[in-house]
């Protein structure tokens, strides 16, 4: 904003407005630059360019401030030079961002310089025209990293942590990874489908699942997940019920360990160590990872499945809505179409659906 008002006042030199004016008068269309989309750096050389400009608009040269709008506006140096030489001075001073020793260390500091106008010519036309191509290549480079951005590729993963009753200081960490990036209750039937064959072999005496999670609708508490939890043992042969903490409060242990793994893998690309570009890229990247001590476990589903899973929703479940949604926090399955669940604004009674019974 600041480049578009030093711009607009060259421009319009008749027009007298404030910049905190300007900024106001911003139409909503008009975007703010972010890291996604800027395409200047703060480099030296754009700042040693932004000083020499600067000690120029103090001699009465009216040019734009920013060094990049000005490149724009010049295609050649000839206009700026006949300018600058048509200044009635002997000598320009101006400041310059140098190294210098201070004891033991380089720093960089602003120091004033003086030349005599025409060595401060020759100077400027030749930094000039370094920075146009410096400038090119910035923006080039920039622009590369914005379609890197754009068109990167995206996985789902979906954190799980698993503790047995009675045994707090055993917990075993689980992440699903696809391609699939649905975060709706399709995706959690399948990967609970995984999740529950592998907790039962390794738990024989598994007598009950209690699911502890957050509470978007999309995914966990709704009508779909309610009947889920309705027939959870004629799927799996075990119980089920579900706790939804409310919302916004709190984090989770799958909150941090979503965050781990993703570091991790973040890290893991930083270095150069791997290339992820698909959860089969992923899942690999993980296999190294736990012979490397991680005992984080990973396990993977497609496409396929998931539209199997799809399938098997529509023909087996008919979830009707179910009164109070939102004020549900705890529910237990009690056999087919059948959940117990307890809401205080609601007065106890057993509501009767086409497709699912359940007592509040």
């Amino acid at each position: 904003m600041l480049n578009l008002y030093e711009k607009f006042k060259l421009e319009n030199p008749e027009i007298t407005i404030s910049k905190t004016c300007f900024y106001r008068l911003r139409p909503p269309h008009i975007i703010l630059a972010d890291f996604a989309n800027r395409r200047t750096c703060l480099c030296t050389r754009h700042q040693n360019m932004s000083l020499k400009i600067k000690a120029l608009n103090n001699l009465g040269i009216r040019i734009s401030k920013n060094p990049d709008v000005l490149i724009k506006a010049y295609d050649s140096n000839k206009e700026l030079l006949k300018m600058i030489e048509a200044v009635e001075v002997r000598s320009i001073k101006f400041f310059n961002w140098k190294r210098v020793q201070e004891g033991n260390k380089m720093r960089y500091k602003e120091l004033e310089e003086n030349m005599e106008k025409e060595a401060f010519i020759d100077k400027f036309d030749r930094e000039l025209n370094d920075f146009r191509e410096h400038a090119k290549r910035v923006t080039n480079q920039y622009n590369e990293m914005r379609r890197a951005y754009w068109n990167a590729t995206s996985i789902s993963l979906h954190t799980m942590v698993y503790s047995k009753a009675g045994n707090d200081t055993k917990i075993q960490s689980y992440v699903s990874v696809s391609d699939v990036l649905s975060h709706n209750s399709t995706a959690v039937y399948t990967i609970l489908k995984k999740l529950v064959n592998v907790l039962k072999t390794g738990n024989p005496d598994l007598r009950v699942i209690h699911y502890l999670s957050d509470s978007p609708t999309s995914q966990y508490r709704n009508k779909t997940m309610f009947q889920f939890v309705s027939m959870h043992e004629e799927e799996f042969g075990i119980p089920a019920r579900w706790s939804f903490l409310e919302s916004g409060h709190g984090k989770e242990p799958c909150d941090g360990l979503g965050a781990s793994v993703k570091r991790a893998a973040d890290n893991a690309v930083k270095q150069g160590k791997v290339s992820i570009q698909s959860a089969s890229d992923f899942l690999k990247w993980a296999e190294s990872s736990m012979t490397s001590g991680s005992k984080v476990k990973y396990f993977g589903y497609t496409q396929e499945e998931y539209e199997l899973s799809e399938a098997v929703l529509k023909e087996r479940l008919k979830p009707v809505p179910v009164k109070g949604t939102f004020k549900i926090h705890n529910i237990i399955g009690s056999g087919t179409n059948k959940i117990y669940t307890y809401i205080p604004e609601i007065p106890p009674i057993i509501v009767k659906n086409a497709g699912l019974t359940y007592q509040v």
